[in-house]
C-alpha cells in the first residue's frame, strides 16, 4: 500500500496510517519510509524476524547490528541505563543531526522465555520524520537499513520512491511517500554512551569540539 502527503492531511487520516503502520510492524512485516538521508527498509526493532529479514534483504552477515529510530532519549532509556543530563543535552542538540549512539541494553530485557531478544548493545538514531516519529511512540524502536543506489561509481541513499527497484518493492507491505525538496547529505558521527561517559567512536559533520561545547569530558576512541 503506498501512502502519499494527500494521505496525511488530516489528523484523523494521519491516526489511521499511523495506526495500519504499526500493526503492520508488529506482525513483522517491513515497510518503506523516510529517514533523515532518504528512503530505508524499515521494521520493529524488538522482532528477531523481521530484523532478520533485513540482514537476509540486504545480505547482512547476523553480527551486521542495524540502527534503531527513537523519538528522543526518554526511548532510548526504556531500553538502556539512564542518562545523565551531558548526555540528554548532547541528545537533543543534534535531535535533527547526523548522530549515531551506541548504548549497553538493560540485562534484565535481553532474555525472555529463554530466548535472546536483545544484543548487549543497541545502535540509535533519531526520528526526524513526524510520522515516523509517531511510529516510534507507539511501537518502540524501529530498526532501518538505507536503499541504496548506484549512480556512477557511487552508492546513494534512495530518495524518490518512483525509482525503486521493484525486486526492492516487494519486500515490503507499504510505502511512505514524502514530498521533500532536499535530504540531508551530512556523515554520521558515532558516539558510544558508557555508564556516564561519552566516547567519540566515529567523526562526521558533527565535529569533536561541538560534542565537548557540552561534554568536556568526551573521549576518543577512533
Amino acid at each position: 500500500m503506498e501512502i502519499i502527503r494527500e494521505d496525511l492531511e488530516s489528523a484523523s487520516a494521519r491516526r489511521k496510517i499511523i495506526n495500519q503502520l504499526s500493526l503492520a510492524l508488529s506482525q513483522g512485516l517491513l515497510i518503506i519510509a523516510p529517514i533523515a538521508q532518504g528512503y530505508a527498509y524499515i521494521c520493529d526493532g524488538r522482532s528477531n524476524f523481521a530484523v532478520g529479514r533485513v540482514r537476509e534483504i540486504k545480505g547482512y552477515d547476523s553480527s551486521v547490528p542495524l540502527v534503531n529510530l527513537v523519538y528522543g532519549p526518554k526511548q532510548i532509556e526504556q531500553y538502556c541505563d539512564s542518562l545523565t543530563s551531558e548526555q540528554i543535552k548532547l541528545l537533543q542538540k543534534f535531535a535533527l543531526g547526523p548522530l549515531v549512539i551506541e548504548r549497553e541494553s538493560q540485562a534484565q530485557l535481553r532474555f525472555s522465555f529463554g530466548s535472546r531478544v536483545l544484543p548487549d548493545k543497541l545502535l540509535f538514531a533519531q526520528a526526524s520524520n513526524p510520522i515516523m516519529k509517531s511510529l516510534c511512540r507507539k511501537v518502540g524502536p524501529l530498526a532501518f537499513s538505507p536503499l541504496m543506489t548506484n549512480s556512477g561509481e557511487e552508492r546513494h541513499i534512495l530518495t524518490d520512491l518512483t525509482t525503486l527497484p521493484e525486486e526492492s518493492a516487494q519486500n515490503a507491505s507499504f510505502f511512505l511517500h514524502v514530498n521533500q525538496d532536499s535530504w540531508s547529505k551530512a556523515k554520521s558521527t558515532l558516539i558510544a554512551m558508557r555508564g556516564v561517559e561519552v566516547v567519540i567512536r566515529k567523526i562526521g559533520d558533527i565535529t569533536e569540539s561541538s560534542i565537548r561545547e557540552i561534554v568536556p569530558r568526551a573521549k576518543v576512541e577512533l
